[in-house]
């Protein structure tokens, strides 16, 4: 399988990057970690997590950032459809449908 991004979801991934890492080199360390690491877990099942909006958007929660990566499995393919934090704006990425 192979990851495809959304261009705003990009761009909200090297938002954060930079956020966390104007807060502290370390802390920005540890997003793009952490993020890599559940991009890993993603591709190993995506079927595993809930839909939780049509068609078959799936989310998965980091741990320790407030971060939920908004995804959709298509064949081969996840598509990365937002990053976006957990209590701000809900829902603000469904138009990228």
């Amino acid at each position: 399988m192979k990851i495809a991004y959304h261009p705003a979801a990009a761009a909200e991934h090297l938002d954060q990057i930079h956020h966390y890492k104007m807060l502290n080199s370390a802390l920005g360390t540890g997003y793009v970690e952490e993020f890599q690491a559940a991009l890993a877990y993603i591709l190993d099942g995506p079927h595993r997590f809930p839909v939780v909006a049509a068609p078959k958007i799936r989310r998965h929660f980091l741990s320790r950032f407030p971060i939920a990566i908004y995804f959709r499995a298509s064949g081969d393919e996840i598509q990365i459809l937002a990053i976006a934090h957990k209590r701000r704006r809900p829902g603000y990425w469904t138009t990228r449908l």
